[in-house]
């Protein structure tokens, strides 16, 4: 029984376990289903329906003095699981303003349990469902054996619908529905031959004693309970809570997903715990001011998560003045080079700095590939420039030759001597002529190949003729035929580009630079607003929730997000991790890191990352 202490602290049950000898000496109808060992202790054999039964009714009628009867071949009630969720409901109705004691009981069952409970421990009044004949038959008898007509009263329904059509001939307005679903989609997942159950789970010590109705639905329980979330949209204005019995936990996050979908602003799970069984409860609202409690199960992993901070001794070396005022400057100087918001708190009496951190994306991991990347672009950026100075001294180069062409220079100075010395004398139009007539030559194809590409249906002469020429011209360099000294100065330069290459390469060279700029440009400008932001944010993520404002749960749609989903621009609701950094001084300056919500293992790659450069300069 290892989850019976995580039981509802006011079910009479968690503390004190049924007495079966005592319950056997006074109903002799559950004395025949009890057998005792060598040493006198009284079991129970759970995989018996009646014995079963014996046990339900009798508890019903001695703790709670309600006379219920049970048909074996429908669901039989567990009545401490069926008391955690009636304490579950009275926790949420008192986080209301009024309360009214209206609830709905989306299908009853034969025992029509939930109703009969809610009435005897808080006089409050159901109206309750059934679909299956026998079950809405019996439901109502047990109504009667226990004098509550004006407080229960029990519907037919056909089942299309979970609530509209309950309350189609219904008035007035209610504080809560409670449903406990069918688990199972098909008989081969109620057979757990299609489940998710692993083959080392134990199995279940107590059988199953529902009909088909009762634990197979289409769809399973999600679907069942989509549908209830569904009307609920339509029903907002006429019954302020709604909840539902989850069997499997695999399906919490898809009921979950489903209220999100359907922009239900505020819901939270909980879970009932009995013995070695296991189930959860699933409440959502469209009022925004309600909080739902929390159940002993999370409190105690939220217990556990927070009972060992990471703890961190700052060496004396990472600061010029070892105290806490200019170890928390050092640190708020990392955090902000990670872009992790953060809003200060200081007790100035007790030596103690407080920081509450909130991160939305990871930027402390990785950093070796960081730097790498950065150093890459650096020398991109550097080779740009480079080739932006080649470029101007290529073209300064190229002004400076064509002044030289351009003015007249006299041969017989001594000092011009070594210049037309180093100027390689470009040939003239007469010594380009027989060049031009060889290949003219050697393009004109003999009497003989003329007759062997005539065969072949190669051109004519006159084609190649054409073609001579174009060639011819091709071969001619730009300048030689034109009288103009200025236009023949290219030649004097061995491949030297022309000054349309230049300009084309300088245009290039600029779209790049021009480019890289802005693009750093918009990277710092995006910073400087990140670092503006940082204390608007941080305030907005830890500033206590007004009337207006929507509650913030562990189950609110707006929450943590994983490590490798990424955060849109401005969707600023959606953090990696909130957690809280104590700055304190003794003897020496220590860190302690407090987890609050999201992801919990980026608290320590945080504080490593802080370990490995609070010392650097």
């Amino acid at each position: 029984m290892a989850l019976n202490k995580f039981m509802h602290p006011r079910n009479p049950y968690k503390e004190k376990a049924p007495n079966f000898k005592a319950l056997s000496l006074k109903y002799p109808e559950f004395a025949k289903c009890v057998f005792q060992d060598l040493k006198g202790k009284c079991h129970l054999d759970y995989k018996s329906p009646t014995s079963l039964r014996q046990l339900a009714i009798a508890l019903l009628k001695e703790d709670f003095d309600l006379d219920v009867e049970m048909p074996l071949n429908r669901l039989i009630p567990t009545i401490p699981l069926r008391l955690n969720y009636i304490l579950w409901i009275e926790d949420i109705l008192k986080e209301l303003a009024q309360v009214k004691g209206r609830g709905i009981d989306i299908g009853t069952g034969a025992s029509c349990v939930y109703p009969l409970l809610g009435c005897k421990k808080n006089d409050w009044s159901f109206l309750a469902s059934e679909v299956d004949e026998t079950n809405f038959t019996m439901a109502e008898k047990n109504v009667q054996r226990n004098n509550m007509e004006n407080k229960i009263k029990v519907k037919k329904v056909s089942g299309e619908t979970a609530l509209l059509e309950l309350l189609e001939d219904e008035t007035g307005d209610y504080d809560f529905c409670m449903c406990n679903p069918p688990f199972f989609a098909d008989h081969m997942e109620a057979q757990a031959i299609t489940s998710s159950r692993t083959d080392d789970r134990a199995e279940p010590t107590s059988v199953n004693t529902a009909s088909v109705g009762e634990s197979i639905t289409e769809g399973g329980e999600v679907e069942f309970i989509r549908k209830i979330i569904v009307e609920s949209v339509k029903l907002q204005d006429r019954i302020k809570i709604f909840t539902s019995m989850v069997g499997k936990k695999t399906n919490l996050p898809c009921v979950k997903k489903d209220l999100q979908d359907h922009k239900i602003p505020n819901y939270q799970s909980t879970e009932f715990c009995q013995g070695k069984t296991m189930r959860w409860g699933i409440a959502w609202t469209f009022d925004t001011n309600l909080s739902f409690p929390r159940s002993l199960f999370q409190e105690s992993k939220k217990n556990k998560k927070l009972s060992a901070p990471l703890t961190y001794t700052v060496p004396q070396s990472a600061v010029d003045v070892y105290d806490v005022e200019h170890v928390a400057d050092k640190l708020m100087g990392i955090l902000k080079s990670l872009e992790i918001e953060y809003t200060k708190s200081d007790d100035s009496k007790a030596k103690r700095i407080h920081l509450k951190l909130t991160a939305y994306k990871n930027t402390w991991s990785h950093q070796r590939r960081k730097r790498r990347e950065m150093k890459r672009q650096k020398e991109e950026l550097k080779a740009v420039c480079t080739g932006r100075k080649e470029i101007g001294t290529e073209e300064q180069d190229d002004d400076n030759g064509k002044n030289k062409n351009v003015q007249e220079i006299n041969v017989d100075d001594p000092s011009n001597k070594q210049i037309n010395l180093k100027r390689k004398e470009a040939p003239s139009s007469d010594e380009h002529s027989p060049k031009k007539q060889k290949v003219e030559e050697s393009l004109i194809p003999s009497d003989s190949d003329q007759g062997a590409l005539k065969r072949k249906g190669a051109p004519g002469t006159e084609e190649h003729s054409s073609k001579k020429m174009k060639v011819g011209e091709s071969l001619i360099p730009d300048g030689i035929n034109s009288k103009n000294p200025s236009d023949q100065s290219g030649l004097k330069r061995k491949g030297a580009p022309t000054t349309e290459e230049h300009a084309d390469k300088r245009q290039k060279v600029k779209e790049t630079i021009g480019n890289s700029d802005r693009e750093k440009k918009l990277r710092e400008s995006k910073m400087t607003e990140n670092q503006d932001n940082t204390t608007t944010k941080s305030e907005e993520a830890w500033k206590p929730r007004t009337s207006d404002s929507p509650v913030a749960t562990s189950d609110s749609p707006v929450k943590a997000r994983t490590s490798d989903s990424p955060v849109k621009e401005g969707d600023t609701d959606v953090f990696l991790i909130k957690c809280d950094l104590f700055i304190t001084e003794t003897e020496k300056v220590h860190i302690e890191m407090v987890y609050a919500e999201g992801q919990k293992d980026q608290m320590n790659q945080i504080l490593q990352y802080i370990k490995n450069h609070i010392a650097l300069p």
